[in-house]
C-alpha cells in the first residue's frame, strides 16, 4: 500500500519555477500572468511546501507541443533520450507530499482525476507513464536528496506530440520561467542564455556516428560527415567546424560559457538527412560530448577557412595529428617556449623528445572586441567574455587556423604532482573553466578525456585558446627529416655505391647520374620511413 503521506521532492523546470505559479497547484486560486488569468483547482492538502531547493536535472530542457494558454506554442519538457553533463536542466525542488505530487501531475494534464503509483517501480525503471496519451503523463525518478525521492514528469513517447517538430514558446512563457530563474538567485543575463540556449533553432544539427566508408573519405584526418545540401547551406569546403556550447556554473551561483569547438575533413554523403552531422569519436570528444552514444546530442557547424600555405601545409605534413585539450605550463615550465606532452603522445605522432611539433587551433572569425583588464572590473571582464563565447556560438558561420611550432617535452610525475598541488590550493577549480589547472574530466564529466597539451600562457593568447580548448597536434616535417638525417646519409652512400658498381665502374662520365638516382632513393626511402 502506497504512503500519500511520504514526502517527495516535485522537481519543476518550466512556469513552476516561479513559486507563485506553482503555489496556485496547491492552494487552487487564480494568478495574472502576462495578461491573462491562470487558474487551477489545487491540491487536496493545502499545506505549503515544506522546503524549496535549487538543482538540477541530468536531462536537456526542450520545448514541444501547442498549448492553448500559452498562445498555442510550446511548454518545458525534458529529453531522457540521454544523460545530459553540460547543458543539464536546472530545477526548483519542492518538498510536497506524494499525494499532492499526484495532484500537481493531475492538474498539469488537465484536472483529469489523481492516480498513484508504486515508488519502488519507479525507481527500478526511472521513468512510468502514469497517463501515457496526455503532456505530462510521465513520471520520472531524479534521484534522492537526504533520503528523499526526487520526482517530476515529462511528456510520454506515446503522447501525440512526442518528437514532433520543435516549436518556439511565447515570450510570455518564457518570461515566467525566466523569473523563476531569478528567483532561484540566477541574473537576467545568465536565465536569458539559459534559455536561448535550449530554445529551438534551425542551426541545431543532430549527431550520428561515422562509418567505415566516413573514414576511408576521410583519409588520416578526422570526420565531419554532412550531406551536400547542408555543405553548401554552410558554405564549407575541405574542412568544416563543429561547435558545442558547455554551461558551468560557478561556486558564486552564476553560470559561465564556453563554446568549444573541433575541425576535421568535410565528408560528403547524401544518405545523411538534413539538419544531421556525423562526427568521429575523438571530435565528439573534444567538444564535450560523450562517447557512448551519439542519441540526443545537438551540435553547430561552420565553415573553416584555410590560406593556400596552410593548404599546401597539409599535404607536405601527411601522417598522425592527435586532438589535443589545452591547458596551462607546468610550474618548473612557465616561460620557457615548450611545451609539455605524454610520451605516448610522442610516439603516436612518430616525434622525439626535443623537436618541433606543429600546433593548430581554428578561431572564430569575429570582430574583435576590447575587454576590460583592470583587476576592479574582474567581474565586468568575465561577464563580457561569457557574453562573446555565447555570440560565438549563436552566430559565427566561418573560421580561420592559427598555427605555430613549439619544442616539446615529455611530461612526468613531478610535473603532474606539481600540478596537482597547485589544483588544490584553489576551491573554484573545480567547478570553473578557468581555474588553476582546471580537471576536463571533472568540469566536462568527461569518462576519457583527450591527451593534455601544456603551453604558457603566451602560446595560448598566440592561438587564442584558453584551458580546455582543443588544438591539432602534428610532428614538423622539417624536424622529421632532420632526426633521420644519419639514415638518410647511410642511404645515400649506400645507393651511390649500388649505382656506381651497377652501371659502370670504369666510366667516371657516370658519377653524376649515379649521384642524381642515389640522392631521389635515399629521399624517397627517408620519407617512407618518417611516414
Amino acid at each position: 500500500m502506497s504512503n500519500t503521506n511520504q514526502y517527495v521532492w516535485y522537481a519543476c523546470y518550466g512556469s513552476n519555477l516561479s513559486a507563485e505559479r506553482f503555489g496556485i497547484y496547491i492552494t487552487g486560486g487564480s494568478i495574472r500572468v502576462d495578461g491573462h488569468t491562470v487558474t487551477e483547482k489545487g491540491s487536496r492538502d493545502r499545506h505549503v511546501p515544506a522546503a524549496s531547493e535549487v538543482g538540477r536535472i541530468p536531462y536537456r530542457l526542450v520545448f514541444d507541443g501547442h498549448f492553448e494558454k500559452w498562445e498555442n506554442k510550446s511548454a518545458a519538457f525534458l529529453d531522457l533520450t540521454h544523460k545530459e553533463y553540460n547543458l543539464q536542466t536546472i530545477c526548483r525542488m519542492y518538498k510536497i507530499t506524494r499525494e499532492q505530487f499526484t495532484d500537481v501531475v493531475a492538474q498539469e494534464n488537465g484536472g483529469i482525476s489523481p492516480a498513484d503509483f508504486e515508488m519502488e517501480e519507479l525507481r527500478e525503471k526511472g521513468f512510468l507513464d502514469l497517463y501515457p496519451q496526455l503532456p505530462y503523463g510521465r513520471l520520472v525518478y531524479v534521484k534522492e536528496n537526504d533520503g528523499i525521492p526526487v520526482l517530476t514528469f515529462t511528456c510520454p513517447d506515446q503522447w501525440p506530440d512526442a518528437g514532433a517538430e520543435r516549436v518556439m514558446p511565447s515570450e510570455p512563457y518564457l518570461e515566467v520561467i525566466r523569473s523563476g530563474l531569478c528567483e532561484c538567485g540566477y541574473s537576467r543575463d545568465d536565465a536569458t542564455r539559459y534559455l536561448t540556449a535550449r530554445v529551438p533553432d534551425d542551426k541545431d544539427l543532430a549527431v550520428v556516428p561515422t562509418d567505415v566508408k566516413h573514414r576511408r573519405d576521410a583519409g588520416n584526418d578526422y570526420v565531419i560527415g554532412m550531406n551536400s545540401r547542408t555543405k553548401a547551406a554552410y558554405e564549407i569546403g575541405s574542412a568544416a567546424v563543429v561547435r558545442y556550447l558547455v554551461e558551468n556554473e560557478r561556486e558564486s551561483g552564476d553560470l559561465e560559457w564556453r563554446t568549444l569547438t573541433a575541425y576535421g575533413k568535410a565528408v560528403v554523403d547524401d544518405s545523411l538527412p538534413d539538419r544531421t552531422v556525423a562526427l568521429d569519436q575523438t571530435l565528439r570528444n573534444a567538444i564535450g560530448l560523450p562517447y557512448r552514444s551519439t542519441k540526443g546530442q545537438i551540435v553547430r557547424l561552420a565553415a573553416l577557412e584555410k590560406s593556400i600555405a596552410q593548404a599546401i601545409g597539409d599535404r607536405l605534413r601527411p601522417g598522425q595529428r592527435l586532438v589535443m585539450r589545452v591547458n596551462m605550463a607546468s610550474p618548473q615550465d612557465m616561460e620557457k617556449n615548450n611545451c609539455r606532452i605524454s610520451e605516448n603522445a610522442l610516439t603516436l605522432m612518430r616525434a622525439r623528445e626535443g623537436e618541433n611539433i606543429w600546433i593548430e587551433r581554428c578561431i572564430p572569425d569575429m570582430p574583435a572586441e576590447s575587454l576590460p583588464m583592470s583587476a576592479a572590473d574582474e567581474e565586468e571582464t568575465r561577464n563580457a567574455a561569457d557574453a562573446r563565447e555565447f555570440e560565438e556560438w549563436m552566430s559565427c558561420k566561418h573560421y580561420r587556423l592559427r598555427s605555430f611550432h613549439i619544442r616539446a617535452y615529455c611530461t612526468d610525475d613531478k610535473i603532474e604532482d606539481a600540478i596537482a598541488a597547485s589544483r588544490e590550493k584553489t576551491e573554484e577549480d573545480s567547478t570553473s573553466f578557468n581555474g588553476l589547472y582546471p580537471d576536463a574530466e571533472k568540469i566536462l564529466k568527461l569518462e576519457n578525456d583527450l591527451e593534455t597539451i601544456r603551453l604558457d600562457k603566451y602560446y595560448r593568447d598566440l592561438i587564442g585558446a584558453d584551458a580546455l580548448d582543443t588544438v591539432k597536434v602534428k610532428r614538423r616535417l622539417s624536424d622529421r627529416l632532420a632526426s633521420e638525417a644519419i639514415d638518410f646519409g647511410l642511404v645515400f652512400v649506400l645507393t651511390v655505391f649500388a649505382a656506381i658498381m651497377a652501371l659502370n665502374q670504369d666510366n667516371v662520365g657516370i658519377l653524376p647520374v649515379a649521384l642524381m638516382i642515389s640522392a631521389a632513393a635515399a629521399v624517397v626511402l627517408t620519407l617512407i620511413k618518417t611516414k
